[in-house]
């Protein structure tokens, strides 16, 4: 029937198909046009028929594919186009980048890529793609396409001869926040290593939900899901890893609410807290920890390095970044490093309210615990600046307050050298060893780091590790806060 229509007819027909969200099981039909069976693709179907019953015998006389998509579209504010700067490599390996991002445009993803990166220091190279969620023409939400996508890159990167170890894929939508600034918020992400996905994908094939649930916990983000045109079907049948939650930031009041209630009740009492300035000095350890993370490429590098080095850490992590790539915190917690709390959006405590403290030190603890099933022990305050009604809150909540002696100074980018210095001047036993996440020179750093800890005669170890009863101090909320200024720490 549709051989016989006019060509002006047929040729709107084969345009909305273009526009029609994929799936992950294309028939062919239609002169050879790959026909894509989705809610969007019966959507159209039904216009088209009811067109022609009509009598339609012009291209004015039938639905335009906008019109068609007008139902599920997500809104406006969430397919704003994104940029990444003027090229879509990071500019860390140029060549392998390039590579990668040739061979990503060759397989057809089904959303627009924004970013590739490849990092490779020492022999383990590491990648990330990130993408725009929404069909790359239409804009339409559909898991399945963004599942699909998610496969297909990490059977690219991994296919490629400069042997990928790990790859971290994430789709994301524009956000604009209180400043008016404009950010990409991760909608989906997954984390994937090398040895792991080889084994899933080999032999016997299976569908892309029962990989992606056995690589790491898969982030979908209600924005993403409540707007997707197949989440009616697909939400029954998610992979056994799916973080389906919502962000606490987008339900901030009610946290702030509950912190409220508690913090009334702790009043301004003077009974003791707990703070952790220095480790004990009688064991040959000294304590290594990594602030503010995770990061995709930084945290499976840092990984990498304590994996092959033989060493566990303890890492502080951001609860809205452990919401976007949940699959990294599982990763920490299976590598077996201890997991300490940095609040959920890495405020200063001066700046917040008792209220808006606890719903920092809580929405942290909500997440990770989630994730892993663990308790954190400790919090590290953002800089250090703790307060006395964070230090009560932090005890109501059961966590030591922690600070550092030694401080690498990473988050400036000095060279490796000089954070591998700043991390072991006049170290001695029980010191505790400040390093964040975030960029390429703190993992160069790191193996220098380890080598001269142990070329002291010292073992880096986890935080708690060193925390014993007479490293810990019991003192009156006044009293911490006149430690620390004593102490003239700087982030």
């Amino acid at each position: 029937m549709l051989d016989r229509l006019p060509s002006t007819i047929y040729n709107q027909i084969m345009l909305m198909f273009r526009h029609l969200a994929p799936t992950s099981h294309p028939s062919r039909g239609m002169k050879g046009l790959t026909l894509r069976r989705s809610p969007a693709t019966i959507a159209a179907l039904i216009a088209v028929s009811v067109a022609l019953a009509g009598g339609a015998t012009s291209t004015a006389d039938l639905p335009s594919h906008l019109a068609i998509h007008a139902a599920v579209l997500p809104p406006t504010n969430l397919t704003r186009p994104l940029s990444n700067g003027e090229s879509a490599i990071k500019g860390m390996n140029p060549a392998d980048e390039q590579a990668l991002l040739e061979a990503l445009r060759s397989a057809g993803l089904g959303e627009r890529i924004l970013r590739v990166a490849v990092a490779k220091p020492g022999l383990t190279p590491v990648a990330l793609v990130k993408v725009q969620a929404g069909d790359a023409q239409s804009r339409v939400f559909s898991l399945a396409e963004v599942e699909r996508d998610a496969m297909t890159s990490l059977a690219v990167a991994f296919g490629l001869p400069n042997q990928i170890k790990h790859v971290d894929f994430w789709s994301v939508v524009p956000e604009v926040v209180e400043d008016g600034t404009e950010w990409h918020r991760p909608v989906f992400s997954v984390a994937a290593e090398r040895q792991l996905y080889m084994r899933l994908v080999e032999g016997s094939a299976r569908p892309d939900r029962v990989v992606l649930g056995h690589l790491s916990a898969v982030r979908y983000d209600p924005v993403f899901t409540k707007n997707a045109t197949d989440w009616a079907t697909a939400q029954t049948n998610m992979p056994r890893t799916a973080y389906l939650v919502h962000r606490l930031a987008d339900e901030w009041r009610g946290l702030v609410t509950e912190g409220a209630e508690t913090t009334q009740a702790l009043g301004v009492t003077d009974d003791k807290v707990r703070v952790l300035l220095g480790g004990t000095r009688n064991g040959p350890n000294v304590a290594l920890t990594i602030d503010d993370g995770p990061h995709p490429l930084i945290t499976p590098l840092f990984l990498d390095v304590l994996r092959r080095e033989g060493v566990k850490a303890t890492f502080f992590v951001v609860g809205e970044k452990a919401e976007q790539f949940p699959g990294l915190i599982r990763e920490i917690a299976r590598e077996g490093h201890e997991l300490a709390n940095h609040t959920y959006s890495h405020r200063r405590f001066s700046s917040l309210s008792p209220e808006e403290v606890y719903a920092e030190l809580r929405g942290c603890s909500k997440i990770v615990g989630a994730l892993t099933g663990r308790r954190m022990q400790f919090v590290r305050p953002p800089g250090g600046d703790y307060t006395r009604d964070s230090l009560r809150i932090s005890e109501r909540l059961g966590l030591v307050t922690a600070l550092w002696t030694h401080n690498t100074g990473d988050w400036a980018k000095p060279e490796p050298t000089a954070i591998a210095y700043h991390a072991t001047h006049g170290l001695g036993s029980g010191d505790i060893i400040l390093m964040h996440q975030g960029d390429m020179r703190s993992v160069l750093a790191l193996p220098m780091i380890i080598q001269r800890v142990r070329a002291r005669g010292l073992e880096p170890v986890p935080l708690s590790y060193v925390a014993g009863n007479s490293a810990i101090k019991s003192m009156s909320p006044a009293e911490a806060v006149s430690w620390r200024a004593r102490l003239s720490l700087t982030e």
